[in-house]
């Protein structure tokens, strides 16, 4: 990111939410050095993730945090009905509007 870090970018995004409202940030980093995963957690961040991505943990992770419907559906896609009001949104999101946020410089 240009102008903010994942860290800078996930203290923004904290400080900006709701009462009541929790937007799930996971670190998607190759920084997997002694205290990157603190130092994330403390920004804000729910979850820490390094690279290189193993599919299994990045399951395990996003399980963690997706709405159980979106977990099953990712599990088993005919468990779930087509959301199309989500998919119409995501598919005309910006880059900026990202939710998944690297913490790499």
């Amino acid at each position: 990111m240009p102008e903010l870090d994942g860290l800078e970018t996930t203290r923004l995004i904290r400080s900006q939410e709701k009462l009541g409202t929790h937007l799930p940030i996971i670190a998607m980093t190759a920084n997997a050095m002694e205290g990157d995963r603190e130092n994330c957690l403390r920004a804000g961040m729910d979850d820490f993730i390094s690279k290189p991505i193993v599919s299994g943990r990045l399951q395990e992770v996003l399980s963690r945090w997706l709405p159980a419907t979106v977990a099953a559906s990712h599990q088993n896609p005919s468990a779930a009905p087509p959301d199309t009001e989500s998919a119409a949104r995501r598919d005309s999101a910006s880059p900026s509007d990202s939710y998944l946020t690297s913490s790499d410089d």
